[in-house]
């Protein structure tokens, strides 16, 4: 998320005494996402014995 400007804006920020919000700075994501979007449990999981033996 951060570039040379946005870095520079960070600074900028900081030295004036405002401190920006946690997380992403691009405002695209939140928290921890990925930048291209979500790549696990994208589907709904499969129900209970899904692979298991029939004879288990």
């Amino acid at each position: 998320d951060l570039t040379p400007r946005s870095v520079t804006k960070l600074i900028d920020a900081v030295r004036a005494g405002n401190l920006p919000p946690p997380g992403p700075m691009s405002g695209e994501r939140k928290t921890c996402e990925p930048v291209g979007g979500l790549t696990s449990l994208t589907e709904e999981p499969t129900g209970p014995g899904f692979g298991v033996r029939k004879d288990l």
